[in-house]
């Protein structure tokens, strides 16, 4: 992924990072993620400007219940590399 731009138009309350009620992810990925590659992106986001989680929200396993959708799993993240984040 090249020159990525996420905004997600929200203003930030003065000295708050993010605004109360707004949890929009930026970029967001779940394992098992291998051979992810981010060079250049711009992120203004509610919630997380850019994560990677292997084991998210609290369970065993995200896929069982679908909760995320149909495709989002977790597992290892391996081989990735991010450069000119901001």
């Amino acid at each position: 992924m090249r020159n990525i731009v996420t905004d997600s138009g929200i203003p930030t309350e003065e000295g708050q990072p993010w605004s109360a009620g707004a949890l929009q992810d930026g970029l967001h990925f779940n394992g098992p993620i291998r051979y992810l590659t981010i060079d250049g992106a711009k992120i203004r986001s509610g919630d997380d400007g850019f994560a990677l989680n292997a084991n998210d929200a609290g369970t065993d396993d995200m896929g069982t219940d679908n909760e995320m959708g149909p495709y989002v799993s977790q597992g290892l993240i391996t081989d990735v590399a991010v450069s000119n984040l901001q």
